[in-house]
C-alpha cells in the first residue's frame, strides 16, 4: 500500500478498504497487523460515518503503521520447517497464549530435533484480537485464546509429536485467584492431560 500524503482525505471509509487489503491468514505478522485491528476498534468508538474525516490522533497512528509495512519485507519465513536432508528425531509442538486490556494473541511453534542436525525452532501460525469493548478480565482473555491454540493441537492430535506444551499465562494467577479460578485452572490442566499435552508454568520476570 502507497503512504498516505499530507493532503489526503483519511476517512472511515478508505481506512477500512486498507485493512480489506491486509491478508495474513497464517499470523506470521501479528505484532504489526493487531495495531490496524486496535486502530479500527477506537475509529469506530468514535462514531463517526463513513465519509467522515478520521480524527487526527488516529490517523496519525495509521500513518505511522502504514510507512512501517515496508519493513516487512525484510523478514523471511521459511515455508519448510525442517532442515533438508536430515533424518527427523524427535517433534513438539509449543503454544503460548497472553492478553492485556487492548488485546490478546496467541503463537504456536514447531520445535524439531534430528540425528546428525541442530535443533529448529519454526512459527507455524498465531492468531491476535482486540479486546471486547464489554469489559472482560485478562485472564478471560488469555483463556480464550488459549482455545484456540487447544484446538490447534486438537487438529493435529493424529500426528506423531513427542509432546505437546502450551502456557496460558493467566494459569499460574488462576491458582493463587479465587476458589472458582482455582476450579477453571484445575478444568484447564486437565484439558491438557485429555489431549496429551503439557502446562508451562510461566516465569516471573
Amino acid at each position: 500500500m502507497a503512504p498516505l500524503k499530507n493532503h489526503d482525505v483519511l476517512t472511515k471509509r478508505t481506512l477500512t478498504s486498507d485493512i480489506a487489503r491486509t491478508f495474513d491468514v497464517l499470523g506470521w505478522f501479528t505484532p504489526s497487523t493487531i495495531t490496524m485491528k486496535i486502530i479500527l476498534q477506537s475509529l469506530w468508538e468514535t462514531g463517526i460515518n463513513w465519509d467522515s474525516e478520521v480524527p487526527i490522533d488516529l490517523r496519525r497512528k495509521w500513518q505511522d503503521w502504514r510507512n512501517q509495512l515496508d519493513l516487512l519485507s525484510n523478514h523471511a519465513i521459511p515455508r519448510y520447517y525442517f532442515t533438508p536432508e536430515s533424518e527427523v528425531e524427535g517433534l513438539q509442538l509449543h503454544g503460548f497464549s497472553d492478553a492485556s486490556q487492548r488485546a490478546y494473541a496467541a503463537v504456536v511453534y514447531l520445535r524439531a530435533t534430528y540425528k546428525n542436525s541442530p535443533t529448529t525452532i519454526s512459527l507455524v501460525l498465531a492468531k491476535s484480537k482486540v479486546a471486547p469493548l464489554k469489559g472482560e478480565t485478562i485472564p478471560q482473555l488469555e483463556l480464550a485464546m488459549w482455545s484456540f491454540v487447544t484446538c490447534k493441537n486438537h487438529e493435529n492430535s493424529s500426528r506423531s509429536f513427542e509432546n505437546r506444551h502450551f502456557s496460558p499465562s493467566c494459569l499460574d494467577r488462576l491458582h493463587h485467584s479465587t476458589e472458582l479460578a482455582r476450579w477453571h485452572s484445575k478444568e484447564i490442566e486437565s484439558l491438557c492431560q485429555q489431549q496429551n499435552c503439557h502446562h508451562t508454568r510461566v516465569i516471573s520476570t
